[in-house]
């Protein structure tokens, strides 16, 4: 008798352990589905499917400080030309980018001015004779793909200092005011940059 009961109260207690679990998986297996069904789907970009890569330049760079956020732009543009030089009409011009994809890329543009003083000296935009001097400063990103996302463009005044130049070693900072083009918010600029200046015709 003491057998059978013992034998009854395991079959009771395996029973209830069973109930149990089926109960803790179904409640788990419910949350999990609740939880699944309130998560919202977010945008992925699509696989970088671009062949070449940017090659990394830690002697020369732009650095630039936005809205209190830090960028470094040490990387070379994808298409490995001159796009860092100093054309013969003085048209300053450097582009680098901050990643190996060039998805963040940033260039700065001084038009219409004499690159031919002692350093220290500031660029400044505004009128002088015939030709308007300009500073341009972007930085543009684009997606996986390489196609354009946003931009924010630089908005006057504007300024730019020669700091040092020592052959073909230019080295200097920037500051002044950048706008985003979607939103139109204005946001505080300052940077610097070190560069090997490249000669080059316009005509080439």
């Amino acid at each position: 008798m003491k057998k059978i009961k013992s034998i009854y109260i395991l079959f009771v207690f395996a029973a209830i352990s069973s109930y149990g679990l089926w109960a803790c998986t179904n409640t788990g297996t419910s949350e999990t589905t609740s939880t699944s069904d309130s998560t919202q789907t977010e945008e992925v970009e699509e696989p970088d499917t671009r062949p070449a890569s940017a090659a990394i330049d830690n002697d020369f760079y732009i650095k630039a400080t936005i809205e209190g956020k830090e960028y470094n732009f040490n990387y070379l543009p994808l298409d490995n030309v001159a796009r860092y030089n100093l054309l013969k009409n003085n048209l300053f011009r450097i582009e680098r980018c901050a990643d190996d994809h060039c998805k963040e890329s940033i260039y700065l543009q001084a038009h219409n001015f004499d690159f031919n003083q002692e350093t220290p000296f500031v660029l400044q935009e505004g009128s002088e004779g015939k030709l308007k001097k300009d500073i341009i400063v972007n930085l543009i990103r684009t997606n996986n793909k390489g196609k354009f996302k946003n931009q924010m463009q630089d908005a006057e005044p504007f300024e730019m200092t020669i700091e040092k130049i020592e052959g073909d070693i230019y080295q200097g900072s920037f500051k002044g005011m950048m706008r985003d083009k979607e939103t139109g918010t204005l946001l505080n600029v300052m940077g610097s940059f070190r560069t090997k200046m490249v000669i080059r015709n316009p005509a080439t």
